[in-house]
């Protein structure tokens, strides 16, 4: 699970980290210094950045393989030698894989 957590403080300063696993003891730090309050004047919020981490995987790999064979597009369209099948497929499923 990679998540990203979101601490608020009521004037809507926040802060947020992936790997922060206790947020409420980075609170109580945060008390104790005299940095942003009372405890009671926070909100937690954790999200579950797993897919879009995945996601941002799939979609970094897919672009690559698009540049990568861009030359080819143009060769093409410039009248050289046309762009194979196999290859007009895999940019088609590169394209279709990506999500923004």
């Amino acid at each position: 699970l990679m998540k990203r957590v979101i601490i608020r403080n009521l004037e809507g300063i926040h802060t947020h980290g992936t790997e922060m696993e206790a947020p409420e003891a980075w609170i109580e730090s945060c008390v104790a210094q005299g940095v942003w309050g009372k405890p009671e004047e926070y909100t937690i919020e954790v999200i579950d950045i797993t897919a879009q981490i995945e996601q941002d995987r799939i979609n970094r790999e897919a672009l690559e393989y698009l540049a990568s064979t861009d030359w080819m597009v143009v060769r093409a369209v410039e009248g050289g030698k046309p762009m194979s099948e196999d290859v007009k497929r895999a940019r088609a499923e590169a394209r279709a894989r990506i999500v923004r």
